[in-house]
């Protein structure tokens, strides 16, 4: 294992653990709350999945040439961050 490999997998394992404890302080935290509240919540309704956001479409070639143009009219036709 190179040295750089080593620091990879230390890098790795770091962020793992710190996923970890904050999985647990969530979960230390949520069940301190249904602990103290004064209507349980639905079992559904905790364990709702997250649903996957809308993938965006992508832009046809008339689209793109459109927002080309209209960043173009905008910068006056010019250049802008580059040099020569």
């Amino acid at each position: 294992m190179t040295p750089r490999e080593l620091m990879l997998q230390a890098a790795v394992y770091s962020e793992k653990a710190e996923h970890e404890h904050q999985e647990k302080t969530a979960i230390a935290y949520l069940t301190a709350a249904l602990y103290r509240a004064e209507k349980m919540p639905r079992l559904e309704s905790l364990l709702k999945k997250n649903e996957a956001p809308k993938t965006k479409q992508n832009q046809t070639p008339e689209e793109m040439l459109a927002v080309a143009m209209r960043l173009n009219a905008g910068n006056k036709g010019q250049l802008i961050g580059k040099e020569g």
